[in-house]
């Protein structure tokens, strides 16, 4: 899923099984598209994944930055930053 959310695309997510995945982290990133549980759907959520993608952009954004941090600032600087958080609440 991450590599749809590191340049925003359309995501889409079966549940097979139907769990109950809104209050499951396991399944923090089906927020990112929308989740059908009846295959007959696919054909025509696939066809409206781009004119709804707009309204998942948030949420994918604010998953890839919950996992990554954000991509635009250095990895070291972020790994840095946290360490001296850390180190002045302790």
């Amino acid at each position: 899923v991450y590599e749809f959310l590191y340049h925003p695309r359309p995501c889409l997510f079966l549940n097979a099984h139907r769990v109950d995945w809104r209050r499951d982290v396991n399944y923090l990133f089906w927020r990112c598209g929308p989740v059908i549980e009846d295959i007959g759907a696919l054909h025509e959520t696939l066809a409206m994944a781009l004119t709804t993608h707009a309204s998942y952009r948030a949420a994918q954004t604010e998953c890839f930055g919950y996992t990554f941090g954000q991509p635009t600032s250095d990895a070291a600087a972020r790994a840095s930053d946290a360490i001296v958080s850390y180190l002045n609440v302790a």
